[in-house]
């Protein structure tokens, strides 16, 4: 018993052994084989693959210290070869594939410090491409920037803009009125020499300057034109006057997306202008007109030149062709039994050879005709069994991108030449003109052929113009080499929604040809006839199924600004009320008044920029009564005295305007001089504001009292979310104290001393503030007490874009 244990053991032992043995060679030849592949690789230049298979070989035979060395030199070779590349794509402007090589390079030599370099500076470059394909290109922002833009052009700039009364009940002349207007807003007004002084009446209670003026001129059929920032020019509204003064401005459109030809043909009908030029190369249309018909004009332009849709029509063709062919029966070739004298091809009994021709004789020999002279030829016979099936399908998926408005045409097939002869002339005959035939080809498309035009709608539907042809070769005209084609042709419009699809089937055709050869009589006997008979069936099947789904990628940018209409003035007359022609420096203070400190007073006669649209605040009440004579346009204006000096708070003056007969006036209403002295306003300068995100605007925070200003603290309430202020100003201080002001949360909190000058408006602090979010934010004040005057206060509202 223990002999066999022990020789039991012996042979699991050696089994053991030799499978140990087996598993080494297996794997010392599946690392060679890996180790002679990573070389063939290697010879052929594909390091990685080398790699790949020097790291396998090395992985089946860890302690192979050849395996280790030539992975390192593969890895080596292939981290430069890696390096080359991606030096080449930096340098060809590829960023993003040399990121990819240099990647790859430092992974397979960490230690070249060199790759890392390239590589992190390929990556700056990337990023900075991808920034500048999502940012917006600098066309973009210039259209942006100068988007509502006026040309720069002189703006009227009255010393009041309060409320007037406007009260000529009796009739007086035009130019008295137009007089009494203008001094009551501290402007000149010149007339032109063909003005008419006609006797008019007019009563308009509590109105602007502006609306006063522009009421007055087209009741009158006036129009006026700005000289100066102080002047204006009054002249009957007839076509000769307005060629004569109106100024014209050229402006140049650049488009994107719509077509000059269009665009400059809808701004001639909407426009009745002629003075419009385009250029096709820059894609651009300059216009020259007056500075209201080319606002008109900026409107149009933008509200057309949108990005146009774009549709991906994803198309999916299956076309099944089968062909049954069964050949089988008695085919006899040729299908006749001839005779023929003398016998063809032998001899015969008319001696020797035939030496002439089939059927010519001589005379004695047609005279030794006998049946051994006849040669006949009997019809050989061919047993034919065939049988053919063939089935092709033609599966295609392509992907179509197209504009709006364009076609796109798919073709999937071959094309067959198509001879075409022509006979041209090559010399004189006798009966005319020798002729001489020419033979060309022209290519014919045979296949399947696919139109898609589409139409995007506002609901996400897409409209598709399509049209499908399925031709193919039908053999020859007879007697000809001319082929013949056999066309399907399908047009439709359909209508589908965004992602929808279309299965459009029933291309089906089916071609069947039976043909059967027999001999007569003796193929009409049953079951003996079928020997002698020879049946050919030819059918051919074709399917055509085709599937479209389009695919939205892409729709014009329509704005609620787009389809929001806007007044362009009269049919003989278009004006655009998108910006102010009168503007006030110096708001809400008297025509004699100084602006306040820190507020900044443009120069006469420079141009301006109409402000960005902004919420309006609530009306600041007036505060005095305006009035002056016509201020001289050539006198500089006076320096700006510094902040709290007695010559910056100067009292609001008043005065009136009447007629010689005292029954018309223009005055300017003050509910604040009605209150008396015991009454303070606490305002801010501007009263509405509009500033991006991360942008900087100064406003200053005011107080208008009739009496001395008495001490006290005023908080401000604001939005963080939206705006918050950088620094806080005061500047209200004298001899008693000095302002102080602290920023708390949501707060602003001012602290001023009393003003020992007489009442007025005077600014308490100046205050920064930075965007830091798009939204509205509104500045309020507190509640505030001053010892003996009731406090108003008007808040201002500042827009975050």
């Amino acid at each position: 018993m223990s002999g066999n244990i022990r020789r039991g053991t012996s042979l699991k032992q050696f089994l053991k052994r030799w499978v140990a043995v087996a598993l080494v060679a297996a794997v010392g030849c599946a690392g060679t084989t890996s180790y002679q592949k990573a070389k063939e690789e290697e010879n052929l230049g594909h390091y990685d693959l080398a790699v790949m298979n020097y790291a396998r070989a090395l992985e089946l035979e860890p302690d192979n210290p050849g395996y280790k060395a030539t992975l390192a030199r593969a890895r080596l070779r292939a981290s430069q070869f890696h390096f080359e590349k991606g030096k080449m794509y930096a340098a060809s402007g590829r960023p993003d594939m040399a990121v990819v090589e240099l990647e790859q390079a430092s992974l397979l030599d960490p230690t070249n410090d060199y790759a890392a370099t390239e590589l992190r500076k390929a990556r700056e470059a990337k990023a900075r491409a991808d920034s500048e394909k999502s940012a917006e290109t600098n066309m973009e922002r210039i259209k942006k920037k100068t988007k509502g833009q006026r040309a720069v052009s002189v703006i009227l700039e009255p010393s009041s803009d309060k409320p007037i009364n406007l009260n000529f009940p009796q009739q007086k002349p035009i130019k008295q009125i137009y007089r009494a207007l203008a001094d009551a807003a501290g402007i000149n007004v010149i007339f032109d020499p063909q003005l008419k002084d006609d006797n008019v009446s007019i009563v308009l209670s509590n109105i602007e300057f502006q609306k006063a003026l522009e009421t007055l001129i087209r009741q009158e059929n006036h129009f006026y034109k700005i000289i100066d920032a102080r002047t204006i020019l009054i002249a009957a509204d007839t076509p000769q006057n307005r060629k004569t003064y109106e100024d014209l401005v050229i402006r140049t459109f650049f488009l994107s997306n719509a077509d000059v030809t269009e665009v400059a043909n809808a701004l001639r009908a909407l426009l009745q202008t002629t003075r419009i030029s385009i250029n096709k190369a820059e894609n651009s249309v300059t216009l020259r007109d007056t500075a209201d018909k080319v606002a008109v004009a900026e409107r149009i332009v933008e509200q057309n030149d949108k990005q146009v849709s774009e549709v991906v029509v994803d198309v999916e063709l299956l076309q099944i062709n089968t062909s049954d062919l069964q050949d089988l029966g008695l085919e006899l070739k040729p299908r006749v039994v001839s005779a023929n004298v003398p016998a063809p091809g032998g001899v015969t009994n008319l001696g020797g050879a035939a030496s002439l021709g089939t059927n010519q004789f001589t005379w004695n020999q047609l005279q030794q005709i006998t049946l051994n002279s006849i040669g006949f030829t009997i019809p050989s016979a061919t047993f034919t069994f065939i049988k053919d099936n063939t089935n092709a399908e033609l599966l295609a998926k392509p992907q179509l991108r197209i504009s709006e408005g364009q076609k796109a045409q798919l073709l999937i097939g071959s094309k067959v030449p198509v001879p075409v002869t022509s006979f041209q002339s090559v010399g004189a005959g006798v009966g005319g003109a020798v002729t001489s035939p020419v033979t060309s080809y022209q290519y014919q498309d045979i296949g399947i052929k696919i139109e898609v035009e589409p139409r995007v709608h506002h609901n996400k539907e897409v409209t598709l113009k399509l049209m499908v042809e399925v031709s193919n070769q039908e053999g020859y005209a007879p007697g000809t080499t001319q082929p013949q084609f056999g066309t399907r042709t399908i047009s439709s419009n359909i209508r589908l929604k965004d992602g929808e699809t279309n299965f459009l089937a029933g291309l089906y055709r089916v071609d069947k040809q039976d043909t059967k050869n027999t001999i007569p009589f003796i193929g009409d006997i049953p079951i003996i006839g079928m020997l002698f008979t020879h049946n050919n069936n030819d059918h051919h099947t074709t399917d055509l199924v085709l599937t479209l789904t389009p695919h939205i990628i892409r729709i014009p940018d329509v704005t609620e600004e787009d389809v929001t209409p806007y007044f362009v003035g009269t049919d003989s007359n278009i004006s655009y009320q998108g910006g102010p022609r009168v503007e006030n420096p110096t708001r809400d203070s008297g025509p004699f008044e100084q602006p306040p400190a820190g507020a900044k007073v443009p120069a006469p006669n420079q141009g301006r920029t109409p402000p960005q649209p902004a919420p309006q605040a609530p009306a600041i009440p007036p505060l005095g009564i305006p009035g002056s004579a016509p201020t001289d346009i050539f006198k500089p204006p006076p320096a700006t005295p510094p902040p709290g000096s007695p010559q910056a708070q100067v009292p609001p003056q008043s005065s009136s305007l009447s007629s010689s007969s005292g029954s018309a006036s223009v005055a300017a209403k003050s509910e604040a001089a009605d209150a008396g002295s015991d009454q303070a306003l606490f305002d801010f300068d501007p009263p509405s504001a509009t500033l991006a995100v991360g942008a900087q605007q100064s406003i200053l925070v005011r107080a208008t009292t009739a009496a001395a200003l008495t001490g006290s603290t005023v908080a401000i309430r604001f939005d963080p979310a939206v705006v918050t202020p950088v620094v806080v100003r005061p500047i209200l201080g004298n001899g008693s104290g000095t302002a102080d002001a602290v920023v708390q949360k949501d707060h602003i909190v001012i602290q001023f001393p009393s003003a020992e000058e007489l009442g007025g408006t005077r600014a308490l602090a100046e205050i920064t503030l930075r965007g830091v979010a798009p939204g509205h934010s509104t500045l309020v004040f507190e509640p505030t007490d001053i010892s003996g005057a009731a406090v108003l206060s008007t808040p201002t509202v500042i827009d975050v874009q």
